[in-house]
């Protein structure tokens, strides 16, 4: 059985016995967990999450990242991380 990215962050908290805060529709783009103050927080690519947002609705790479900039930038405890990974290709 192949566990999705979500699954294996609700795996990871339950384990660590610590809640993480996940966005909704942008499992693909999860990269990653990070335990900062004993928290698990989650880590999503910005790149990745331009191109959910591509696919699924139809936005140019522009609105995306207005879309990501304005709604999934945020500063509260246990926020979840969005990387600017760098795109070498």
């Amino acid at each position: 059985m192949t566990n999705t990215p979500r699954d294996i962050v609700t795996d990871r908290a339950e384990n660590l016995e610590v809640s993480a805060i996940l966005m909704d529709g942008f499992d693909d783009a999860i990269i990653g967990t990070i335990m900062m103050n004993d928290e698990l927080r989650v880590v999503y690519s910005y790149l990745k999450m331009i191109d959910v947002l591509v696919v699924r609705d139809k936005m140019t790479d522009v609105e995306a990242m207005e879309f990501i900039d304005y709604n999934c930038q945020m500063s509260f405890d246990n926020c979840p991380l969005i990387v600017d990974d760098i795109d070498l290709f």
